[in-house]
């Protein structure tokens, strides 16, 4: 019971962090698009 618990713990752990990843890796890839439109703007 008790390892079943810090196993779950973990796994949330670690899906908080893949998350996190996922969400810095849209914010770039938006930034880098906005930078794009800028380029073709000017």
């Amino acid at each position: 019971m008790e390892e079943q618990q810090q196993e779950q713990k973990e796994k949330k752990r670690r899906d908080k962090k893949r998350i996190k990843c996922q969400k810095d890796r849209i914010v770039e890839s938006q930034l880098i698009m906005n930078r794009m439109k800028f380029q073709i703007i000017k």
